[in-house]
């Protein structure tokens, strides 16, 4: 009995469903917008020495003020100081420096209404993992870069807003100081005793011709917001609020 032909037949079979996979699921990945990849994966235990996370997509972001809708909880709540370094999106990732990771606690970062090029949108991409000791012999090349390039400054201990400001995008800029004796209150207020943040709103003509007052208290709220992603606490400063005219209105 021959079963050549069989043989033949049955790979033939074989190559077609191989193709026809191929093409699906590149017609999947043309046709949907997700998260490739996190680094580190999710709900994981990493290094202590953590120096970054990093969202992949499978397709390139739009900036569309990403970074104001970044969260950071530290073991359920809001971090009580300065973790992420900077904050960038570079084509399909969304990188965070990390600075400051405590052993065994638990970091959960959440990015929502994300939005691709071609408009496709996901809701909410999440990042979850636990930190540990790992002895320097056992990190990683990278990481072991990170922790010999950690060095004790007394400047790390400063207030959080320095490492923050200043931060400006295309609605708002945000700029830090303490009060001054000298240039600000010469009546006695020591530095510090006055931590200000200053919000300067950017508003464009056609705001203006708009209900201005509601865009606004939108940019207010959006400039809020983006320092509550970071872990500050506005309540622990005087915060001002401006339209300086060297910013401009924008057309």
């Amino acid at each position: 009995m021959n079963t050549q032909p069989n043989f033949r037949k049955i790979i033939i079979i074989a190559l077609i469903c191989t193709v026809g996979a191929i093409i699906a699921w590149f017609a999947y990945d043309m046709l949907t917008f997700r998260l490739k990849s996190t680094s580190p994966k999710n709900n994981t235990e990493v290094s202590s020495e953590l120096p970054r996370v990093e969202f992949t997509f499978n397709k390139k972001l739009k900036d569309d003020k990403l970074i104001d809708r970044i969260v950071l909880l530290v073991d359920g709540e809001n971090p009580s100081r300065q973790i992420r370094e900077s904050m960038t999106v570079q084509g399909n990732k969304v990188i965070i420096e990390l600075t400051n990771l405590d052993i065994d606690t638990e970091y959960e970062f959440t990015i929502t209404d994300i939005t691709a090029e071609n408009g496709k949108k996901i809701a909410k991409a999440t990042l979850k993992f636990r930190t540990k000791y790992v002895p320097f012999d056992r990190l990683s090349k990278a990481d072991q870069e990170a922790a010999i390039n950690e060095v004790e400054d007394p400047d790390t201990e400063q207030d959080p807003m320095y490492a923050l400001t200043p931060y400006s995008t295309q609605d708002y800029k945000i700029e830090y100081n303490e009060l001054s004796v000298n240039e600000e209150n010469p009546g006695g207020v020591t530095p510090g005793d006055q931590r200000i943040i200053t919000i300067h709103i950017v508003l464009s003509n056609a705001d203006y011709r708009s209900d201005v007052n509601k865009v606004i208290r939108q940019r207010k709220q959006q400039a809020l917001n983006y320092l509550a992603g970071q872990g500050i606490n506005v309540k622990d400063y005087t915060v001002q609020y401006t339209q300086d005219p060297y910013l401009g209105a924008r057309p």
